[in-house]
This record gives structure tokens, sequence and C-alpha cells, in this order.
């Protein structure tokens, strides 16, 4: 990942330096707003990128009729994980989530960071039914019984479950995307709740 510091430095020593070559500057420029939009501790979209993108998914979805799915994940026992073992071991058990999600998502749906804290993230599939969305929540289901955290932790060697709450709904053309996310949410505390 680029540092956005040394970007901006160089876009402005370009700037200052009267450079003619826009094409460099330009291209600084794009990383500087692709960069701006990427979580560092897990390298997917930021919450910004993220209301971006259910917006224009709303509008792709109420020109063409298609409608799409958005679900809400929150990694289970994150602050067990912090308290008993440390703060790295939290990171990297978001980290781990985040890379689950990833290998098992479609190209063109979009993760994100979502939600008022750092272990929630937000997935749009894009031309998803609710038929499309049930079967991803249950491969979804399936895979996460695979799915282990190794680290080290004061000289021993640890495999913890990596588990996730999960939330959906589906967004018809020209319905309120609003009620979407919140039934999404609601599904993801309900599951929160059945511990």
């Amino acid at each position: 990942m680029v540092n956005i510091e040394e970007l901006v430095e160089l876009v402005s020593k370009e700037i200052y330096l009267g450079s003619p070559n826009k094409d460099l500057i330009k291209s600084y420029l794009d990383l500087i707003r692709e960069q701006s939009t990427i979580d560092p501790l897990v390298g997917v979209r930021n919450r910004t990128y993220g209301e971006k993108a259910l917006l224009q998914a709303k509008q792709l979805s109420d020109q063409t009729g298609v409608p799409f799915s958005f679900f809400m994940f929150d990694v289970v026992d994150l602050k067990y994980y912090n308290n008993k073992y440390s703060r790295r071991i939290g990171d990297l058990a978001i980290q781990s989530a985040a890379d689950f999600l990833l290998r098992h998502s479609r190209h063109k749906d979009d993760l994100f960071k979502y939600g008022e804290s750092a272990d929630e993230f937000g997935q749009i599939l894009r031309n998803a039914y609710r038929q499309d969305a049930d079967g991803y929540s249950k491969r979804i289901h399936k895979a996460m019984d695979l799915q282990k955290l190794k680290f080290r932790h004061k000289f021993r060697t640890y495999e913890l479950p990596i588990r996730l709450h999960m939330g959906y709904s589906t967004y018809f053309p020209n319905s309120d995307l609003d009620n979407v996310i919140l039934e999404a949410n609601e599904m993801m505390n309900e599951t929160k709740n059945q511990k």
C-alpha cells in the first residue's frame, strides 16, 4: 500500500516546481484518491467508500430494475481476543475475517468496513435477488466452520475459530435503501442475541 503522505508530498513538489508533466500529477492524485478509500488495518474499502457504493448500487438498481443484496458482518468475540490475548491478536482476527470474506466474494461485490465499531463490515452483492443472498449466507456459514485464526501468544500456539454474526436484506428497485440497511443490521443483531 502506498503512503498517502508521501504521495501528497510528491504532488506538492511537482506543482511547486511547475512540472509540465500533468499526467504524472494526475496519476499521483488518482493514487491518493484510491488510497483514501482503503482501511489501513484490513486493506478493504472504508465506510465512506461503502456509503457511496450503496448509493450507486441503489441508482443502478432503480435504472435497470435488478435488485442487489446488502450484508452486514460483525466479528464474534473481538473483545475477548483483545482482552485475553492482546489488541494485536484482535487486529489479526479482523484481518482474518476480511480475508475470509474476500475469498468467498465475487469480483463484482463490494466489501467495506461499516458500522460503529472496527469489527463490522458491509458487503454489496450486485445483481442478487433474495434467493442469491440466502445461498451466499449458507455458503459463508458452511465455510466459516473451517476458518481458524492461528497465532503465537506467550510461547504457545493457538488456533481459534473466526466466526461472524451476519445479517442481510435485498434492495428492490425504487424501495427504501435505509430500510434495507436497517433490516440487515437488525438481522445481524438478532444473531448476536442468539448466543
